[in-house]
């Protein structure tokens, strides 16, 4: 299984993500939130890839830095993954 989820422990703008600013979300988790879910309903090997950082696009910034950083930065900090991806395995 793969998901990815707007992460509402984003540094800035998690409140873009929660209604009334965006109705099409109900509920945004934190990253421990989602993991601890996908423990509980008997997901093992949980893993979080780092993909990209909150940029705001088109901004002129986003272009500034390569996305190979952007990555790792997203990767070595969770506070700036624009949207976490996992993976995980159920035995």
């Amino acid at each position: 299984m793969i998901i990815s989820t707007p992460n509402l422990g984003t540094l800035r703008n998690s409140d873009k993500f929660l209604p009334p600013n965006n109705p099409k979300h109900f509920h945004c988790l934190r990253i421990e939130e989602l993991r601890d879910l996908l423990r509980q309903v008997g997901f093992r090997k949980i893993r979080r890839h780092g993909y990209d950082i909150f940029v705001e696009y088109p901004s002129p910034l986003a272009r500034l830095i390569p996305h190979v950083l952007r990555r790792a930065l997203a990767t070595a900090f969770p506070t700036l993954e624009k949207c976490p991806i996992f993976t995980a395995l159920k035995e």
